[in-house]
């Protein structure tokens, strides 16, 4: 039987929007994604397409440390807990903006050290122009 984690990656829908805060959500300095909640996930793709000028880097990192307040999901965690990235453990190739539109795919597969941690999220640091970010992912779990 299969590993369930409902809820994880919300529910068995693909393409699950993680980051997007409309219009030139990549001026300034970063956009980080909602927290995702890995524990029970054994793959996990990321699919990242974007509009306008913009140059900067895309970084994943994840943590064991963190520990969300379920009380209050989308306010202050109990604890920040430390994130560390794991971008160049990647299975396809991440494609870092370059000032034009474009896309890329990328994700982690059981192999990878990534997948034995707990949360995951995705960040973009913008050095210059401007455009529109959306990110999905998805995840699943392998048969145990």
């Amino acid at each position: 039987m299969a590993k369930s984690k409902i809820g994880a990656l919300g529910g068995n829908e693909a393409g699950h929007l993680i980051a997007a805060a409309g219009a030139n959500n990549m001026t300034g300095t970063a956009v980080i994604s909602r927290i995702i909640d890995i524990d029970e996930i054994d793959n996990i793709s990321f699919d990242c397409a974007w509009t306008g000028t913009p140059t900067g880097t895309f970084t994943v990192e994840v943590s064991n440390s963190f520990l969300p307040n379920l009380t209050n999901i989308n306010g202050t965690p109990i604890r920040a807990g430390t994130w560390q990235s794991v971008t160049s453990a990647v299975d396809g190739s991440i494609v870092n903006p370059a000032g034009s539109a474009s896309n890329c795919l990328f994700g982690f597969n059981p192999t990878k050290l990534a997948m034995s941690c707990t949360y995951m999220r995705f960040r973009y640091t913008n050095s210059s122009g401007t455009g529109q970010l959306e990110v999905y992912v998805n995840g699943k779990a392998i048969g145990s």
